[in-house]
């Protein structure tokens, strides 16, 4: 088991780690069980840049988007779909309209037509 304790992980290890165990056939619900070292990484990663992260509502929002873009580039397509809709609809219950449309934005780019 590798330990990434101490080394800066980046995002592209984190998404072709993610999508090597899409292709592998793990899914959102099985993906600890079916790709555990991937999980692993996912997790060091998050940590790392939480670690990284103010405080502000703002702040998460657009982390928990990134994590959503990530999923999405690694193959994981209606569970980063279903983020980006909890992350807009949080943004939108905490008066961040602004930030609630952007996310929206990047969904609807594919031709939808999301909404919170």
């Amino acid at each position: 088991m590798e330990s990434f304790e101490n080394q800066e992980i980046l995002r592209d290890q984190v998404v072709a780690a993610l999508r090597s165990a899409h292709e592998a056939g793990a899914t959102a619900d099985d993906f600890a069980e079916k790709a555990p070292e991937a999980f692993r990484l996912l997790g060091s990663w998050i940590d790392q840049e939480e670690a990284k992260l103010g405080a502000s509502a703002e702040d998460q929002i657009r982390f928990n988007a990134v994590r959503a873009e990530m999923l999405f580039e690694a193959g994981f397509v209606s569970d980063a779909r279903e983020a980006l809709l909890d992350a807009a609809e949080y943004a939108r219950n905490v008066g961040l309209d602004d930030l609630a449309k952007e996310i929206l934005e990047k969904l609807n780019s594919d031709g939808g037509e999301y909404r919170v």
